[in-house]
């Protein structure tokens, strides 16, 4: 196979063609360098390359030395792994060499090249009796050309310790990737529980290089979290505080994190090795693999839906609300959550423009939602046409703009799903679950309440779901249909939503228009 390494043949010419390394690409403007050789014969054109690539590396390092009266400020573990990269590119394995003991390997020779002039700076310093001065990104350039050359000389070459990947770096690029894949479409809750995690297991190893990580590791430290307090990230001073004061504030509590809370914690620093891994700052078995606890036994709270009687009493209770600027939210939401179905962000969160009207059928238009089945049309219930909800939005913007958005996610619910637990907490309205210690009553029992009405009238579950924001069951509906139209949606689920001895004149007393 022939060696055609720097050259590019257009037409009947030969070209030289050499890659631009990435610390210079911004000075020269371009990523590669191509000049023409003025021949059109093979044998000329590789015998003249060589010159070529001595002179454009001279110019290389010529460039760097220019710059170096300007501070580089890269982090030398980026210079090492960029400067190897860029060398595994530009100096590739010669498929010609004979490995005899005259048999010149142009890779090798073009590294020597590149090396030279720092090798000649810490000789020439070292004569003079001056100790070598490279910078912290020399040093890092030179170790990653010298880690080539035994690369290519048949030698496994280590990456010294100080140029290996941190989990800081690690940390960082993986949320980096995350925050840029719009597909994962991570919410900032999550984001901010994840880099938590990583502040409170980079404050335990420190800067040591993440590869050394081993599962023994891992294991001290949940040990050590294991035993935190539930409420140690709640503190504003949390980001501030230095691994051994959380452990001395928060740690040693006889009930410490949940088997679920670390199982999520193990999840983030695995994911992290994981994105190291494939970018080669980490090697070997994954040292967070294998520690997972056991959640099976655990029992989650179930939410139950609101007795008819208890909705009854909901509804006096937003009727009687003094006059507050929360109240014609409050007298609404749980209204259109009883007669839809739909989650109470995305009912908060409406804008004016995403109530509409087809087919005679006005509708919800649900475009931000958590998962693709969620993205859907909801027709609205005769009953809230009734009630005058048609009539009562505003002219623009949210349907609600009382409702301020709140925590990490900044969602218009925030606050007002605290403001109705108060609310329901206040009226009596309350289920403890003994075993877990939680209610079992919340706002989503709204949606509890229209699942049971739509089973009890013997909704097919595969249009039911379309109302709900639910996966289809089928693959045949989910694959190939595209579902029920708006007038069907309305007819043969929506409507359906009827709750027998609900007192429907209680929803209508005191109903606050947009301008109170």
């Amino acid at each position: 196979m022939s060696d055609l390494r720097y050259l590019l043949k257009r037409g009947h010419s030969w070209y030289f063609r050499m890659a631009v390394p990435r610390d210079l690409r911004a000075t020269l403007k371009r990523p590669t360098i191509v000049q023409a050789m003025n021949t059109r014969d093979l044998t000329r054109a590789k015998a003249e390359r060589w010159a070529m690539v001595a002179a454009w590396t001279a110019q290389f390092q010529q460039l760097r030395v220019e710059a170096g009266t300007r501070p580089d400020g890269r982090d030398p573990r980026e210079v090492y792994r960029q400067t190897l990269q860029w060398a595994r590119e530009v100096f590739p394995e010669s498929p010609d060499a004979t490995g005899g003991p005259d048999d010149i390997d142009p890779s090798a020779l073009g590294l020597e090249l590149e090396a030279q002039p720092f090798l000649d700076r810490l000789d020439r310093e070292e004569f003079d009796g001056i100790p070598a001065n490279l910078s912290p990104q020399e040093n890092a350039r030179l170790a990653a050309l010298t880690a080539r050359m035994s690369e290519l000389a048949g030698r496994r070459a280590e990456t010294p310790p100080e140029y290996r990947m941190s989990f800081e770096e690690a940390a960082a690029g993986y949320i980096r990737d995350r925050k840029r894949d719009p597909a994962e479409r991570p919410t900032e809750q999550t984001i901010g529980q994840a880099e938590a995690v990583y502040r409170l297991f980079g404050g335990f190893w420190k800067e040591r290089p993440f590869g050394e990580v081993k599962g023994a590791d891992a294991a001290e430290f949940l040990d050590i979290i294991g035993s935190f307090s539930p409420t140690w990230g709640r503190s504003p001073e949390t980001k501030k505080r230095t691994f051994e004061e959380l452990r001395r504030l928060f740690g040693g509590q006889e009930r410490g994190l949940s088997n679920r809370t670390l199982n999520r914690y193990i999840g983030d620093l695995s994911a992290a090795w994981e994105w190291a891994e494939k970018r080669g700052g980490v090697k070997g078995k994954n040292p967070f693999d294998g520690l997972w606890k056991k959640t099976a036994s655990s029992r989650q709270t179930g939410y139950l839906p609101f007795s008819v009687d208890q909705l009854n009493v909901i509804f006096k209770g937003t009727n009687e609300l003094r006059r507050t600027p929360y109240r014609r939210a409050f007298w609404w939401v749980p209204r259109i959550a009883l007669f839809s179905g739909m989650r109470v962000e995305e009912i908060c969160a409406l804008d004016r423009d995403e109530v509409s009207e087809e087919d005679g059928v006005p509708f919800f238009d649900i475009t931000a939602a958590k998962t693709v089945a969620g993205i859907r049309r909801v027709p609205i219930h005769s009953a809230l046409i009734g009630l005058g909800l048609l009539d009562d939005l505003p002219k623009a913007g949210p349907i609600f703009p009382e409702l301020k958005p709140g925590g990490p996610d900044e969602k218009r619910s925030h606050y007002y799903v605290k403001r109705f637990s108060a609310l329901t907490h206040r009226l009596g309205i309350s289920q403890i679950d003994p075993a877990t210690g939680k209610d079992r009553l919340a706002f989503h029992s709204f949606r509890k309440c229209v699942g049971t009405a739509l089973e009890r009238a013997q909704v097919a579950e595969s249009d039911a779901v379309q109302a709900l924001g639910h996966e289809k069951l089928s693959m045949s509906y989910s694959v190939y249909s595209l579902g029920l139209t708006l007038p069907q949606l309305r007819d043969r689920v929506v409507e359906k939503i009827v709750y027998p001895k609900l007192d429907l004149e209680g929803l209508r007393r005191e109903r606050p228009d947009s301008g109170d």
